[in-house]
């Protein structure tokens, strides 16, 4: 028989496994509660977002 406390960590496990693999981008303050500041720092500062790209070849452009 599951509990519920059983069946928030299995959930909050799988989210976890699925930022860590890259899967799931999620606000950072929510990441840093589930996988830790470290972890999320790090993965978090690898992601290219939409504006970043357009700000790199903007960049690009001008040079």
């Amino acid at each position: 028989m599951k509990t519920e406390k059983a069946e928030q960590m299995r959930i909050r496990y799988k989210y976890r496994t699925l930022i860590m693999k890259g899967r799931l981008v999620i606000h950072y303050k929510g990441a840093v509660q589930l996988v830790g500041p470290d972890c999320a720092f790090h993965l978090y500062s690898t992601i290219n977002t939409g504006s970043n790209k357009r700000r790199t070849k903007k960049n690009q452009g001008d040079a």
